[in-house]
């Protein structure tokens, strides 16, 4: 059995178990697992999952944070993110320098460096997608804080949080630090949502209402999200 969030089609797994009401978890990236009353027909079935799709979407995509990927080389060409858009490796080497410089420049992602060796490109790439993810992650806040009606007591940009983005118990946010290489459209659909759970919990229809309000189409934003996060990988 399968439901529909946007035009993508997600497949469900059934459990008929001793209860009395219908729980959803996502144990995994595209699994989808419904416990059901025992003896529930199919339309009360889809019709839980169907309640819940916003949810259900929200942590597909959550467990689809991006990662650098595995068989980077870090050498002249490979292909790397920045809001979206594609952008190729150039590096430079310049002796002179006591540290790397990254820039974008035109449709290269440009490294100046005065050791050019991967390691050395590694460590520039990914200081520089943090500093870039700060800074464009603190506009966003900057314009939907008040929108919202929510401020984070702190923001932390870093690897490894599993997540896009994640709520601490005390009013803190902590964001992955490739979130800069997801569309501006999906980064403040991101935010907006992440400022949300300062509020309320996402299996609160309250907190899909106040996302609404400030985002109308964040189901679209989302369902691509959805599409395209394994791509997502700087």
């Amino acid at each position: 059995m399968d439901f529909l969030y946007g035009k993508r089609t997600i497949p469900m797994e059934i459990r008929f178990e001793d209860r009395k009401t219908f729980r959803v978890d996502v144990p995994a990236p595209d699994h989808v697992l419904v416990h059901a009353p025992a003896g529930s027909p199919g339309d009360a079935i889809q019709k839980a999952a169907e309640d819940r799709a916003d949810w259900i979407a929200e942590q597909l995509a959550a467990k689809r944070a991006p990662r650098p990927a595995a068989s980077r080389k870090y050498v002249n060409g490979e292909t790397y993110l920045h809001l979206g858009r594609s952008f190729r490796l150039d590096i430079r080497e310049d002796p002179g320098r006591r540290m790397p410089k990254v820039r974008l420049s035109g449709f290269d992602l440009m490294v100046v460096t005065p050791k050019p060796d991967p390691e050395a490109v590694r460590e520039a790439l990914d200081h520089w997608y943090r500093r870039q993810t700060r800074l464009v992650v603190l506009d966003r806040i900057e314009y939907f804080a008040p929108r919202v009606g929510a401020q984070p007591a702190a923001v932390r940009i870093r690897g490894g949080v599993g997540r896009w983005a994640v709520r601490s118990g005390q009013g803190e946010l902590a964001f992955d630090e490739r979130l800069i290489t997801a569309p501006s459209h999906v980064v403040d659909c991101i935010v907006a949502h992440a400022l949300c759970q300062l509020v309320e919990s996402p299996r609160n229809g309250r907190f899909w209402a106040r996302l609404g309000a400030v985002l109308p189409d964040y189901r679209v934003r989302m369902a691509w999200l959805l599409d395209h996060a394994d791509r997502l990988d700087g």
